[in-house]
Formats: C-alpha cells, sequence, structure tokens
C-alpha cells in the first residue's frame, strides 16, 4: 500500500543456490531493483526501509503462526 505503482508478483519457489542446502528456515526477498531510478528513491527514504521491514515481519509472523497451527506445534 506504500508504493501502489509496484506489482505483486507473488510467492515462486525455485531452487535458489543462496536456498539450498540450508538447515534452517530460510527466504530469499527481493524488494526492489536498483537499475529503477523510482525504486532507488524510495529505497533511500527511512520510512519507506521501516515499512518494507514491517510488512517482512508481519509476513513471516502470519507464516510461523498458521504453520504451527496447522502442524500442532507450539510457538
Amino acid at each position: 500500500t506504500v508504493n501502489p505503482a509496484l506489482d505483486n508478483r507473488g510467492v515462486r519457489m525455485a531452487p535458489f543456490l543462496v536456498l539450498v542446502g540450508t538447515e534452517m528456515p530460510a527466504i530469499l526477498v527481493e524488494v526492489s531493483t536498483l537499475s529503477n531510478e523510482e525504486e532507488v528513491e524510495l529505497l533511500s527514504n527511512p520510512d519507506y526501509l521501516e515499512e518494507i521491514a514491517l510488512a517482512l515481519s508481519r509476513g513471516i509472523r502470519a507464516y510461523s503462526s498458521n504453520f504451527h497451527r496447522s502442524t500442532g506445534k507450539g510457538g
């Protein structure tokens, strides 16, 4: 909602080299591209960076909460 011009490309699964073989839960997040001048300008704004961090945190917490509920494991 911070930048409605950005497209949500959804969740993709693939054998990314940086994730293959990890022995812990891991995610790879692409939030911007430095070749896009508008995105570079947004990334220089501390409030925008905070929004990205908060959105990632909320997403991870929601995933974790749903995962633990579906497996019956504690949080």
